[in-house]
C-alpha cells in the first residue's frame, strides 16, 4: 500500500500525523509559506536569501534574521512532535523529509516516473502513474493565501508543470488506445490555454489517431488563426510539420514497440565542438571509464551523440542506455545487452557483456541513478575489455577516471563564434526565413549574456518567434533576471534556475558557500582571491567540475557564467563581507605593507567594482580609503565620491579621516578641490595608522599640486616636505614625494632643477612603482622639457606613456597621456595630430564629469594648433575658454604650462579676431567645448 503524503501543500497547507490522523493546521499566514518553501526542496538545504524572499519579498524588516529565526522557531515547535525536525546548517536551513513526504515533490516524482514509462513504451502503466499524480492536485499552492510574488512563482511553476502532466496523459490515452477519451483531454487543454502550440498537438495527434484526420486538419487552421489573432506569429515549425504529416498520413502508430532496445540519444549537427570531440575520442581509446561532466544544458548529451557516431563509423560495438529510464542496476546492464543484441536470461548480465569481448558502454544522465559508481565499478573490474562512456553533471570518482568537463561555448562580441552560430540554427527554426543580419552585434551581446549556454542560448532564441535581438538585449539589460525565468513549453523544469539548483545541491556547503561569493562579481576573479575566499581546498574543484565556474584562463582566473550568477539571486550579507574581506586582505596586507591596488587592477577589477558598490554600510570604511587608484584607473571619479560620501558617517574615526583625505583627492578632479580642507584631514590622519600611508602621501603632493597651479612655490615646497616626512624609507612613497619637489622647482622658475627632480622619480617608479604612478611621473616631465626646447626627450618619456597604457587599465591616466601626447605633437609641428589628442581628453573627461589640469592644457593645444593652421579667430575661443577654465580652479595666468609656445602665443595676441573671439571663449567656455566635441561627431 502506497504510504500517505503527511506535508500536504496543494489546497490548504496542513501536515498529518504518523498514523495519518489529524490534519495539524498552520497558524499564520508566514508559517504556512514558511512551511511551503522548506517542503518545495525535501531534505534539501534553503538558503536563507530564498526563505527570506518567500516571506518578505522586497520588503525584509529591519532585523529580518532575528525575525526569521523566530518564524523558524515556531514552525519547528510543530514539526518536530511531527517527525519531520529542521535542521540549520550555516545560512541555510533544511526540512528533514523525503519526497515521498510532499504532496508536491511526490506529484513531480510521479509525472517524472510516467514520462520514462512512455519512453519505454509502457502507456498502461504511465496511465495508471499519471492519474495517481492527478488525486494529490487538491487545489492551488497553499489555497487561501493572498497572492505574494514568491507565491504567485511557486503556483505558476506547478501549474506549468500540472500542464505538462495533463499533455503526458492525452499521449498516454491515445497510445493505450483509448482515442476518444485523448481528445476530450486534448480539448480541455486547449480551452484552458488557447495559445499553447503544445496542446494543439496534442489534440491534433489524438484526433488523427481517433480516425478523424479531416477534424485534425480543420484543428491546424484553427490554431493557426488563433495564433495570428493574438499574437501575429504562424504556427511553430513543428506544429506546421504535424500537419503535412497528417495531410501524407505519416504520423506513426501510437502503439510503441514492446521493449526498449537501449535508448538512443537525442541527434543533431554539433556546432564548435571539433576539438572536444577528439579529445574525447582519445580518452576512450586510453581509459576504461570517461565521464563528460559538466552544468545541465551545457552540451554533455549532444558531445557524446557525436561521440558515438565516430565510434560506430570506426566499427566500434557501442550501446547506450538513458539512466532517467532505469530503477535498478539490472535494468541498465539488461538494457545495454539489448542494444549489443546479447542474450538475456535468468543469469548475470554482467558476465553476458564480459563474454562479449570490446564495447563501449554510454551512461546518459548516470547521476539520476543513485548507485551508478558501484555499477561502474562492477562492471569494469568484471568485462576488462569494455568502455564506459558517461554523462553526468559530475565526475562519477572511481578509478583511473578520465573526466572531461564540457565547458559553454565561446562566444566573441567582435566576431561570429559558435555560440553566435547555435543561436542563429535556433532562430531559423523558430521563424524559418528570418534575416538577422543587421542584429549581429545585438545577436554577440545575447551570446554574451548566456554565457555560452547552450540551454541559455535556446531559451533565448525561442523569443525570436515574439520579439527581436535588440528587444531582447534591451529587456535584459532593464532586468537581468529575466533570463532566469525563461524556460522551455516542453518542460517547465528545463530552466537555468533548474539545472543551477541541481548541479549546487550536489556541492558542498563550504563549495556553494564560494559560489554566492565569486557570483557577486559580474566578471573574472583571480586564484589568488578564490583561495581566500574557501578554506576548502576542494570547493573549487567540486564547483568546476559541476560546470557551475569555467575556468582557470591562461592567467589564472575563473568565472561564474551571467545567467548561473542570475539564477542564484541576490547574495546575503555574510556573502557580501567574506568577499569584502578577501578582498580586503589583498589590498591591505597584514603585514603592513603598502595596498597594492594599483597592481590588481588588471587581476580583480570585476571584484573591486562588485565590493565597492554592494559591501553594507559601515564596512567599507575598511577598505575604501585604499581604492582611490581603483576609481582613477577605471575612470569612475563621480561614482567613488559617492561611495565614499555614503561611508563616511558610519565608518571608524580613523578610517573616517581616510575616506575624508581620499575625497579630498578625487574633488580636485571634479574642479571641486579644496587645498585647506584637504590639509586639514591630512593633519588629522597624523594622529592615526594612515600617518605613513601612500593616500596621506598622495594627499600632500595634491596640495602641492593645487599651490603649484596658483603659482606659491613656497607652499608647495612645504607640502614636498611633509610628502617625504609621511613617506618614511618606503620607495616608492619617496619617489612620489619627489614628483611633488619637482613641481615646487618648477612653480619656482627652476625648471632645469625640476626636470633633473623628476628624471629622478622616474627612475625610481622604473625600479620599484606600477604602472600608473609611472605614467603621472613621466608626464610631469613633458611640459618643462618642452619649455626647455629638449622636445626629443619629450617625446621618448610620451611614447614611454603611450606603451604603458596599451598595456594596463589607466582610466584617468590615459587623459594624461593624451594631454602630453598633445603638447609633443604641436612642439614637433603635427597641429592636426595635436588637436586629435587634445580632442580625445576633452572628450574624456566630458564623459566621466571631471575637471582636471589637463583639461586646460588641451584647450591652450587646441588653440595654439588652430592658430599654427592659419585659424586664429577658433584659435582665440579656445584660448579665452582655457582661461577661464584656469582661472576658474585658481591656476594663475602666468603659471608655467601657461608659457609654452610663446612665438604662437603671440602671433596669436596679434591677430585682428583675437579681442573679440577671445572674450566669446571666456564668456562660455563650456558652449566651447560642447560645440566643438559635438561639430567633431558630426564629422
Amino acid at each position: 500500500m502506497e504510504k500517505a503524503c503527511r506535508i500536504r501543500l496543494l489546497g490548504p497547507a496542513r501536515v498529518l500525523g504518523a498514523d495519518g490522523a489529524g490534519p495539524v493546521m498552520m497558524s499564520g499566514t508566514r508559517q504556512r509559506v514558511l512551511l511551503a518553501a522548506l517542503a518545495l526542496r525535501p531534505g534539501r538545504p534553503v538558503p536563507v536569501p530564498d526563505l527570506v524572499s518567500a516571506l518578505w519579498g522586497d520588503e525584509p524588516p529591519d532585523s529580518v534574521h532575528n525575525a526569521l529565526q523566530v518564524h523558524v522557531s515556531g514552525l519547528r515547535k510543530v514539526l518536530e512532535p511531527l517527525g519531520f525536525p529542521i535542521v540549520r546548517d550555516g545560512a541555510t536551513y533544511t526540512l528533514a523529509c523525503g519526497i515521498s513526504d510532499v504532496d508536491v515533490a511526490m506529484f513531480e516524482a510521479l509525472v517524472t516516473r510516467a514520462q520514462s514509462l512512455l519512453r519505454s513504451a509502457a502507456p498502461d502503466q504511465a496511465l495508471e502513474v499519471l492519474e495517481r499524480a492527478f488525486t494529490l492536485a487538491a487545489g492551488p499552492l497553499l489555497a487561501g493565501l493572498d497572492l505574494t510574488a514568491w507565491l504567485e512563482q511557486a503556483r505558476r511553476a506547478i501549474a506549468e508543470r500540472h500542464v505538462a502532466a495533463r499533455r503526458d496523459h492525452v499521449i498516454a490515452l491515445f497510445r493505450s488506445g483509448r482515442a476518444e477519451r485523448a481528445v476530450e483531454e486534448a480539448r480541455s487543454l486547449v480551452a484552458d490555454d488557447p495559445l499553447d502550440e503544445a496542446s494543439w498537438s496534442r489534440l491534433m495527434a489524438a484526433q488523427y489517431h481517433a480516425g478523424q484526420p479531416g477534424a485534425a486538419l480543420e484543428t491546424f487552421h484553427q490554431a493557426r488563426r488563433t495564433l495570428l489573432d493574438e499574437l501575429g506569429v504562424e504556427p511553430s515549425p513543428e506544429l506546421s510539420a504535424l500537419q503535412r504529416d497528417i495531410l501524407n498520413h505519416r504520423l506513426p502508430s501510437p502503439v510503441t514497440p514492446p521493449t526498449l532496445q537501449g535508448a538512443s540519444l537525442p541527434t543533431g549537427d554539433l556546432i564548435g565542438r571539433d576539438d572536444l570531440v577528439a579529445r574525447v575520442l582519445s580518452a576512450v581509446g586510453s581509459h576504461r571509464l570517461v565521464t563528460l561532466h559538466g552544468l545541465g544544458g551545457v552540451g554533455k548529451s549532444a558531445l557524446c551523440v557525436a561521440v558515438v557516431d565516430r565510434l560506430k563509423a570506426a566499427g566500434r560495438r557501442v550501446a547506450t542506455t538513458e539512466f532517467m529510464q532505469v530503477s535498478t542496476p539490472r535494468d541498465a546492464l539488461e538494457s545495454w545487452c539489448r542494444a549489443l543484441q546479447l542474450p538475456i536470461g535468468d543469469g548475470d548480465p554482467t558476465q553476458t557483456i564480459a563474454r562479449t569481448g570490446p564495447c563501449v558502454l554510454v551512461a546518459d544522465n548516470a547521476e539520476q541513478f543513485d548507485g551508478f559508481a558501484d555499477l561502474a565499478l562492477a562492471l569494469l573490474s568484471a568485462a576488462p575489455e569494455a568502455t564506459v562512456l558517461v554523462t553526468a553533471r559530475q565526475p562519477v570518482g572511481i578509478g583511473p577516471e578520465a573526466a572531461i568537463v564540457v565547458p559553454p561555448l565561446p562566444s566573441d562580441p567582435s566576431g561570429p563564434s559558435a555560440a553566435e552560430e547555435l543561436f542563429l540554427r535556433h532562430c531559423r527554426r523558430a521563424r524559418p526565413g528570418i534575416d538577422l543580419e543587421d542584429s549581429r552585434d545585438d545577436i554577440r551581446e545575447l551570446c554574451r549574456l548566456s554565457g555560452g549556454l547552450p540551454l541559455a542560448i535556446e531559451l533565448l532564441a525561442a523569443r525570436i518567434r515574439v520579439s527581436s535581438p535588440v528587444r531582447l538585449v534591451e529587456q535584459l539589460r532593464r532586468s537581468p533576471e529575466a533570463l532566469a525565468a525563461l524556460t522551455t513549453d516542453r518542460d517547465p523544469r528545463r530552466s537555468i534556475p533548474a539545472v543551477v539548483e541541481w548541479a549546487a545541491n550536489g556541492c558542498s556547503r563550504e563549495a556553494r558557500m564560494l559560489l554566492r561569493a565569486l557570483a557577486e562579481a559580474t566578471g573574472l576573479v583571480s586564484g589568488r582571491l578564490v583561495d581566500s575566499l574557501s578554506r576548502s581546498p576542494h570547493a573549487l574543484m567540486e564547483l568546476v567540475d559541476a560546470g557551475l565556474v569555467t575556468g582557470p584562463t591562461d592567467s589564472d582566473h575563473f568565472l561564474v557564467l551571467p545567467p548561473v550568477a542570475q539564477a542564484l539571486g541576490d547574495s546575503d550579507g555574510p556573502t557580501r563581507d567574506a568577499l569584502l574581506d578577501a578582498v580586503t586582505d589583498l589590498v591591505r596586507p597584514p603585514d603592513g605593507s603598502q595596498p597594492s591596488v594599483r597592481a590588481l587592477l588588471d587581476d580583480e577589477s570585476a571584484v573591486l567594482r562588485a565590493v565597492t558598490l554592494s559591501c553594507e554600510a559601515g564596512h567599507p570604511g575598511v577598505l575604501l580609503p585604499w581604492l582611490e587608484p581603483f576609481w582613477l584607473a577605471t575612470a569612475r571619479v563621480r561614482e567613488g565620491i559617492r561611495v565614499l560620501r555614503g561611508a563616511v558617517e558610519s565608518a571608524h574615526p580613523d578610517d573616517r579621516v581616510a575616506l575624508q583625505v581620499s575625497l579630498g583627492l578625487l574633488a580636485i578632479l571634479t574642479g571641486e578641490g579644496d587645498a585647506d580642507a584637504l590639509e586639514g584631514s591630512l593633519r588629522e590622519a597624523e594622529t592615526t595608522p594612515w600617518h605613513h600611508s601612500r593616500l596621506v602621501v598622495e594627499g600632500w603632493c595634491s596640495v602641492g599640486g593645487l599651490h603649484a597651479a596658483a603659482l606659491r612655490p613656497e607652499e608647495v615646497t612645504r607640502c614636498a616636505q611633509e610628502a617625504t616626512t609621511a613617506a618614511g624609507h618606503d620607495p616608492v612613497l619617496r619617489a612620489l614625494a619627489l614628483g611633488c619637489s619637482a613641481a615646487a622647482a618648477d612653480a619656482a622658475g627652476d625648471t632645469e632643477h625640476a626636470v633633473d627632480l623628476g628624471f629622478r622619480s622616474v627612475a625610481e617608479l622604473r625600479r620599484h612603482g606600477d604602472p600608473q604612478d609611472l605614467v603621472v611621473a613621466l608626464g610631469r616631465l613633458v611640459e618643462p622639457l618642452v619649455r626647455l626646447g629638449r622636445v626629443a626627450q619629450a617625446r621618448v618619456s610620451v611614447d614611454e606613456m603611450l606603451e604603458l597604457s596599451a598595456r594596463h587599465p589607466m582610466g584617468m591616466g590615459a587623459v594624461a597621456v593624451s594631454a602630453e601626447a598633445a603638447v609633443v605633437e604641436l612642439a614637433e609641428g603635427g597641429a592636426a595630430a595635436s588637436i586629435g589628442m587634445a580632442t580625445t581628453v576633452l572628450a574624456k573627461l566630458d564623459e566621466v564629469g571631471c575637471r582636471t589640469r589637463h583639461e586646460v592644457v588641451a584647450l591652450r593645444c587646441i588653440a595654439l594648433a588652430h592658430t599654427q593652421l592659419g585659424r586664429p579667430g577658433l584659435g582665440a575661443r579656445f584660448l579665452g575658454a582655457a582661461d577661464e577654465v584656469a582661472h576658474r580652479a585658481g591656476r594663475h595666468p602666468e603659471e608655467p604650462g601657461a608659457l609654452m609656445f610663446e612665438s604662437t602665443l603671440a602671433a596669436l595676441r596679434a591677430a585682428p579676431e583675437f579681442a573679440e573671439n577671445r572674450l566669446i571663449g571666456r564668456s562660455d567656455p563650456d558652449g566651447v567645448v560642447q560645440r566643438w566635441l559635438a561639430a567633431i561627431a558630426n564629422a
